[in-house]
């Protein structure tokens, strides 16, 4: 149906220079008013009128988007909301709302969000049409003349006159005030007919299908009914340009509800129900679609007192994902919202939960069933707690065998499977995280939450900045600058931000309207830090030029220009930071000439310069409402002063690194230190004493914020995680885990509930630092770099950034066991030809070699001085290892001895290579090792004489990828030239050159050597099949929008595909026909690596397998790998 109800807008509700964004429209979309001037994510989860605000000509005032929001509580009920649900007749219990608009202080009529995305015109007040009392008897309300003219052949025109609009609070019929309202004779037919339309919500459009359903007539005879009664100005229609005909119920007023009971309406409910019921044999979840029935079916369960059959609905994989595919994710959870809110059901809640983290997957693949194996996967974890209900343990039962039964039926019929996960490897439901927010393609620099608690702003070095619903994790709002951005702040109604950019400018972003309402010009060099008064007159932008500048904000014009700072060679300085006071009469900026500058705005001056710092001085705020700032310095301390006196009256001293930042409460009566020492510390800033110092990090911290209660801080950190600490002992609470890079930002809600974090990874992530914290899921501590499966076994090894080696039993998804000899990264595995050793080796040149049944050491081979190791392989026993240092020496290592048994390259030996060296190869039997270059040839050596055996050549260009056969008969070697070519071992000689048009980044050779795969830097991935006359192209893979991490293929030569963007894909290919993608799996973060692990179990006869794979955020994927997809 798309937003049917964007059609009947009014003309006059646009903007004049809107201009919406809207991916791939369905026909009724097409036919929508433009009503913002905004790029939207999710065109079907949003109503024309929530994408920014529009005119509401009833009352001449400003609606804004209605969010699906409940503030500080996501999971079904506003904490500061008066009033309680009720069941029917009232529609919801949220009708009696009054609710804001996004981002902005302008009033929304109340009703349920549907509701929200009807608008239509009403003329000038005062002009009336007299009453009329019908045969009847029946008083009939008049009703306002709404034009609804968007386009000629499909709308009624608009009419002259009109009445004048009656006020009504929506709601139910009970809560609605009674007004004297003219009158309008209908025959008693049309009266009827009037009084059954009452089932439909005001405002909100239905197909003529429906109408035949609650009038039981045929489609013609329903038609005609609607004539009759639109020619009666009490319902609108529209057509849409595929024929089919709309009406809307304008919104009621209280006397026209009195034509109808409440106990008449819950029966009209639950008939109109019935007649969708008997078309699905009483399974809803099926029911089938005709442009109403799936946006409103909890509505009616609702008012038809059936709420019982909602729980059923929204716990079915299948209707979850129908809907979210038709209308968006907004539309599914304000389902989840409208049942919570009427009754209390904590496994529905987690349900919500788990869709929300999964519906981002799920829209990738719109073809794909992916909904029930997602909320699977993220709802392991909570299944397994003893708090449990057992009724979700059995719902998780029944799924997961419904999920294995259409995994092995959908790989069977060639269809496209989701695989499925064996442990609770995804982000976990029920647990703190409860939305990640995607949509940068750079890293995050910075996140504000908008007074109104719900919206999020995230500012970005792509250029981008985006406003999203916190709750519901949609996209609404975006502009695109043509420079990364800095920073960004809100104005304190909300209704306006100013954002930052690298390239000088700032601009004034309207965000009730979308529109830009001023660019600031004036700085010549990237600016760092914005502000805005909390009077919304003024703000300040601090830039490298060393120039602070004042601007109207309602004028766009720069009122002052402050400066003044110059570094310790007299040059003029760059100011870091800028905060405004409460009060907005002072400023205070920050330099790299180790001092704070205090001017007074309104008498254009500098007050004070605050010296006393030994470094540069980064960051500076106001305490409370007070004049007094704290500043911090790359001196290792943070300065109390007391900027009337222009004395510094505390010294925070304590951290043994530079700060990065300090932040102060909003009461202004503690201050936070964020350091490269790792911790950050917590002063009473009346005092200068440190309350309690937060270690634990294991890289700089570089932001913080306290809770308004005072009792919890948030750190974040370059280790890509955040911590929440309790302030009086200092004890650490909960992580958040989820992060890829380092986080940037973080702030808050004002009741500190939830915490929002920004990245470098390009995500910003929602937390609920009040919900519980779930078992900890067994990963590495950072990216996992490498996977290795151990040979007939079920069994893996996973090296990570974490310096662990982690050996994983596949089939069950735990760590049998780990080794932590390492005192760095380890990068690099070898297995013995059984399995039961294992080498891992690290960039200072530690190795050690290790059982894998245990881990218990074997021999280790301490770090060393000296140039560090750029590459390191091992022979099929893991006895010997070669090693490439940064140098370009080449040696080889007995293990077990650590001596050096020879030496095939030494420093600055260009016989063989004319530039340095970027990579090995060694064979299995250890006898020979391969040699690549940046001079684009590649040396094959003998290992006993030291020998040259073969030299390829023909790269133009340095050899950044190699590779040796299953047989080891073949050498493949890339160039960034773009050339692959195929070379026989040991001679060298070439077989074949594959030419591409961007250099290869990964490529996988197939175990029975018949196909090769190779990855781009442009994306793409090109097969070609090398048997029979070789070089023959097998098939390019359609267009990638992300990069390719990784290629493999399966034991029945399957190509596998591993993406920046979240996503393992499996591709039949070289059968013939074009690459078929026939299994997809979406996890949190990038894929990494991945091996397949040969069986389920030691005695495991059966062709299943399982797919190992890393990502990013060191988690490690088992994935069912069904024995259909083989076949």
């Amino acid at each position: 149906m798309g937003n049917v109800s964007a059609k009947l807008a009014s003309s006059s509700c646009k903007p004049k220079t809107a201009k919406v964004v809207r991916p791939a429209p369905s026909q009724s979309t097409q036919a929508m008013g433009a009503t913002s001037s905004v790029e939207v994510e999710n065109p079907k989860a949003l109503s024309a009128d929530a994408i920014g605000q529009v005119p509401d000509n009833r009352s001449g005032s400003t609606v804004g988007l209605h969010h699906v929001s409940l503030s500080e509580d996501v999971d079904g009920r506003r904490q500061h909301d008066a009033g309680t649900a009720c069941v029917a007749p009232p529609p919801l219990h949220d009708q009696q709302r009054n609710s804001t608009g996004s981002l902005g202080a302008g009033s929304h009529r109340s009703g349920d969000s549907q509701r929200s995305s009807f608008t239509a015109d009403t003329p000038a007040s005062g002009a009336c049409v007299q009453d009329a009392t019908s045969a009847e008897g029946l008083r009939v309300p008049a009703r306002h003349n709404r034009g609804m003219a968007l386009r000629a052949s499909s709308f009624e025109a608009s009419r002259a006159g009109g009445a004048a609009a009656v006020g009504s609070t929506g709601g139910s019929s009970s809560g609605r005030a009674l007004q004297p309202v003219p009158e309008l004779e209908l025959p008693l037919e049309l009266s009827s007919a009037l009084k059954q339309l009452m089932v439909l919500q005001d405002d909100t459009p239905a197909p003529v299908t429906v109408l035949q359903r609650i009038w039981g007539l045929g489609k013609s005879e329903a038609e005609a009914r609607l004539e009759e009664l639109r020619a009666r100005d009490v319902v609108h229609t529209a057509q849409l340009p595929d024929g089919s005909v709309w009406a809307t119920l304008p919104q009621a007023d209280g006397e026209r509800l009195l034509l109808i009971s409440d106990q008449e309406l819950i029966s009209q409910h639950r008939d109109l129900i019935d007649s969708y019921s008997a078309e699905c044999k009483g399974q809803l979840h099926s029911v089938p679609d005709d442009g109403y029935v799936w946006k409103h079916l909890v509505y009616h369960l609702i008012n038809a007192e059936r709420v019982g059959e909602i729980g059923a609905l929204l716990t079915h994989p299948a209707w979850l994902e129908a809907k979210l595919h038709a209308y968006g994710m907004a539309d599914v959870v304000a389902d989840f919202r409208r049942y919570l809110a009427v009754r209390e059901d904590a496994d529905v809640k987690v349900v919500l939960q788990a869709f929300m983290l999964s519906a981002t997957a799920c829209t990738a693949f719109p073809g794909v069933p992916m909904m029930r194996p997602q909320l699977l996967g993220r709802l392991m974890a909570f299944g397994q707690l003893e708090t449990a209900s057992q009724w979700l343990k059995d719902w998780l039962e029944m799924q997961m065998a419904a999920a294995a039964a259409e995994e092995h039926l959908t790989a069977g019929h060639r269809c496209l499977t989701h695989l499925l996960p064996r442990s609770a490897s995804l982000q976990q439901a029920g647990g703190v995280l409860r939305n990640t927010l995607r949509g940068h393609s750079a890293p995050v620099r910075r996140v504000v939450i908008s007074p109104n608690g719900r919206d999020v702003v995230t500012v970005s070095e792509d250029g981008s900045v985006q406003v999203w619903d916190m709750n519901v994790g949609d996209c609404v709002m975006k502009l695109s600058r043509e420079s990364p951005l800095t920073d960004v702040s809100v104005a304190p109604d909300g209704g306006l931000c100013v954002i930052g950019s690298a390239d000088g400018t700032c601009c004034l972003w309207d965000l009730t309207t979308g529109q830009i309402k001023h660019v600031l010009t004036g700085h010549t060099t990237q600016v760092n830090a914005v502000a805005v008064d909390r009077q919304g007159i003024r703000c300040v932008t601090a830039s490298d030029d060393g120039t602070v500048r004042v601007w109207d904000i309602a004028t766009g014009a720069c009122e002052q220009v402050l400066q003044g700072h110059n570094d310790e060679l007299g040059a003029q300085g760059v100011v870091f930071d800028v905060a405004i006071s409460s009060d907005g009469s002072l400023a205070a900026l920050v330099s790299n000439d180790f001092s704070c500058r205090v001017f007074d705005l309104d008498e254009e001056r500098c007050l004070h310069v605050l010296q006393g710092h030994g470094n540069w001085v980064v960051s500076v705020e106001f305490i409370g409402t007070t004049e007094d700032v704290v500043t911090a310095s790359h001196d290792s301390t943070a300065r109390v002063w007391d900027t009337a006196r222009g004395k510094c009256t505390h010294v925070l001293s304590g951290h043994s690194g530079r700060l990065n930042k300090v932040t102060v409460n909003s009461a202004g009566t503690h201050g936070i230190t964020c350091s490269d020492d790792l911790t950050a510390k917590v002063w009473d800033l009346d005092t200068g004493a440190c309350l309690s110092t937060l270690v634990g990090h294991a890289a700089w911290i570089s932001a913080a914020c306290m809770t308004s209660d005072k009792r919890h801080v948030v750190t974040v950190s370059g280790d890509a995680t955040g911590f929440v600490w309790d302030v009086k002992s200092g004890n650490r609470l909960m992580e958040l885990e989820g992060h890829t890079d380092a986080i940037r930002s973080v702030v808050t809600t004002y009741h500190g509930r939830f915490a929002v974090t920004a990245s470098d990874d390009g995500t910003a992530r929602v937390w609920d630092l009040q919900a519980p914290v779930l078992p900890r899921v067994p990963k590495h501590d950072g990216r996992v770099k490498q996977l290795k499966a151990l040979p007939d076994s079920r069994r893996v090894i996973s090296i990570g950034d974490d310096g662990l080696a982690m050996v994983w039993d596949g089939a069950l998804g735990v760590v049998d066991a780990s080794v932590d000899a390492h005192t760095a990264v380890v990068q690099y595995i070898g297995l013995s030809r059984d399995g039961s050793i294992a080498a891992t080796g690290t960039s200072n040149r530690n190795v050690v070699v290790w059982r894998t049944s245990d881990g218990s050491q074997v021999s280790s081979l301490p770090a060393q001085q000296g140039s560090r190791v750029k590459h390191m392989v091992f022979n099929g026993d893991a006895t010997l290892a070669a090693v490439l240092l940064f140098d370009s020496t080449v040696s080889v290592i007995d293990l077990s001895s650590g001596e050096f048994v020879r030496t095939l390259i030494g420093r600055g030996d260009r016989r063989v290579h004319t530039s340095g060296v970027n990579s090995l190869l060694m064979s299995s039997d250890g006898k020979t090792v391969v040699t690549a270059s940046k001079d684009g040839s590649a040396g094959i050596w003998d290992l006993d004489s030291c020998e040259l055996l073969g030299v390829v050549r023909g790269h133009a260009e340095s050899i950044v990828l190699t590779a040796i056969s299953p047989d080891e008969s073949l050498l493949m070697t890339a160039g960034y030239d773009g050339l692959v070519q195929l070379s026989r071992m040991p001679d060298g000689d070439t077989l074949l050159s594959l030419v591409h048009d961007a250099p290869p980044v990964c490529m996988a050779l197939s175990h029975d050597c018949a196909l090769l795969a190779v990855a781009l830097e442009n994306c793409s991935v090109f097969v070609w099949a090398l048997g029979g006359e070789l070089g023959g192209p097998a098939g390019m893979l359609p267009p990638r929008n992300a990069a390719v991490e990784g290629l493999t293929f399966s034991p029945g030569n399957l190509l596998v595909v591993l993406g920046r963007d979240c996503t393992v894909s499996v591709w039949a290919v070289g059968g013939g026909g074009p690459p078929r993608q026939a299994a997809v799996f979406i996890a949190d973060a990038a894929i990494t690596c991945c091996s397949f692990l040969s069986a389920l179990s030691p005695d495991d006869s059966s062709d299943d397998s399982i797919l190992a794979v890393g990502d990013a955020s060191g988690s490690v994927h088992f994935l069912d790998f069904p024995r259909g997809l083989q076949e």
